[in-house]
């Protein structure tokens, strides 16, 4: 009888280890000198810093560090461990009158026991919060959240 493989575990990864870069700028140079493979046209900067404007949330998805676009433009990006700064290169953080400048990027206190908790699973379900917590996560209202991504996150 021939047993199945076991199933891999993941590493949570950031922009860091997929891309390499470690800053803001370094990731949207990183995607202008892929144009051609990435098939996205040239990145446009930001103007300045508005921290004020609004917050992304950074999050995992299928072991990906990634935040959404503030201002729903529906896109989404990774994101690197360090940074603090939120910018879309789907709408340049245009959309609905935002300011054309990044915005905050907030991560979540307890990020090295989430990542800890989620690498025991294969790459596939290595997601928090759930896609049901999404928007309580973003609201800040984590106690509102289902009991597996509280106790994941001990939010």
């Amino acid at each position: 009888m021939v047993m199945p493989a076991p199933a891999r575990r993941s590493v949570i990864q950031a922009a860091d280890e997929m891309f390499g870069v470690t800053s803001l700028e370094a990731y949207l140079d990183y995607l202008d000198a892929n144009v051609d493979r990435l098939g996205v046209p040239f990145v446009p900067r930001p103007e300045g810093d508005a921290p004020e404007s609004g917050t992304a949330y950074a999050r995992v998805d299928h072991a990906r560090w990634i935040a959404d676009c503030p201002w729903q433009c529906g896109a989404s990006h990774a994101v690197p461990r360090t940074e603090t700064r939120f910018w879309c290169t789907g709408c340049a953080n245009g959309a609905n009158g935002a300011t054309g400048k990044t915005c905050a990027l907030a991560w979540p206190a307890a990020r090295q026991r989430i990542e800890a908790n989620l690498s025991t699973l294969p790459a596939s379900l290595a997601s928090w919060p759930c896609a049901e917590d999404i928007a309580r996560y973003q609201a800040g209202q984590t106690a509102a959240m289902c009991q597996a991504c509280r106790t994941i996150g001990e939010v």
